[in-house]
């Protein structure tokens, strides 16, 4: 499942750039990530060339159909780890109803192991791979995809604490002091993914064959709480996509299980080093012309 509309900058706004460019002999589209006027006709004009209500969204119907003249080359792929199961339920649950499949990691001691071989199990080979979201709590620079039990054990401890009581659990993070928090952060970025797990071998050994997985036009999302805000956020984003060579892609708000696909607040992207959002976009590869041209 897939949801770009006008007013989105986003890395993986480039694909449907370069493979509407693909789809058409009219005036080329500029492949820089920003979903304006330009690409909102460019996506109204081949919805309605292809039978599609012209909205200008890119939603699942019209991805589908772009994609299909791809042979459905470029792949999306949901990973949700939760060690609450009502949430887990939620996001599960929203993710079929919007026709994502989603692969479940829940209250595992060792999900970052398991991420290669369930997208491989999926259907996901060599260079297929457009968005990975992961889908899982988050804190400030970490995402509760765990190497070890450490997060889960937390969240079930906060689940204890404040009986499944979420926004208790938020109104009482809210009134913490930083110190506080910073310890929080300290404890989850022990074993969620994190810059600190990106140095241990065992993690990168594991998560290195995701480098191949991912197409040129690749992103991954990280759809946590919080995951990108401070220092420690953009930190850990420029990590982990200087680490997959992909751009990395979190938000500095609460997200929310019911609305796994989009983000909800400011997001902070972040790209390999030595890329900028243009740079980046630039050296995408030019995607060949494909059969039923719109003209």
């Amino acid at each position: 499942m897939i949801n770009l509309r006008n007013g989105d900058t986003l890395p993986s706004v480039a694909l449907i750039q370069a493979m509407l460019n693909a789809t058409s002999d009219g005036a080329i589209l500029d492949v820089d990530g920003i979903f304006g006027n330009n690409t909102r006709n460019r996506v109204k004009a081949f919805q309605e060339f292809n039978n599609i209500v012209g909205t200008g969204i890119l939603d699942e119907q019209t991805w589908s159909c772009l994609n299909s003249r791809f042979r459905q080359q470029y792949q999306i792929r949901d990973i949700v780890d939760m060690s609450d199961e009502a949430i887990l339920s939620i996001a599960r649950d929203r993710l079929s109803e919007l026709g994502q499949v989603p692969i479940t990691l829940q209250n595992t001691s060792g999900g970052v192991y398991r991420i290669v071989s369930e997208l491989s199990r999926a259907g996901i080979s060599n260079q297929n791979l457009y968005i990975l979201r992961l889908q899982a709590h988050g804190n400030s620079g970490s995402i509760a995809v765990s190497y070890g039990t450490g997060c889960h054990v937390y969240y079930g401890m906060i689940n204890q604490e404040f009986n499944n009581d979420w926004q208790a659990c938020g109104m009482a993070r809210q009134n913490a002091s930083q110190a506080q928090l910073d310890s929080v952060s300290d404890v989850i970025s022990r074993s969620s993914l994190s810059s600190s797990a990106l140095l241990l071998p065992d993690v990168r050994s594991a998560l290195a064959p995701l480098r191949n997985m991912f197409s040129p036009y690749g992103v991954i999302e990280l759809h946590g709480c919080q995951v990108g805000r401070g220092q420690r956020g953009e930190q850990f984003l420029q990590d982990l996509s200087n680490f997959l060579g992909v751009p990395a892609v979190a938000s500095k708000a609460k997200q929310y299980a019911e609305r796994p696909i989009r983000f909800r607040g400011r997001k902070v992207v972040k790209y390999p080093s030595g890329y900028s959002a243009r740079s980046w976009a630039d050296s995408r590869p030019v995607l060949q012309g494909v059969s039923n041209l719109m003209s």
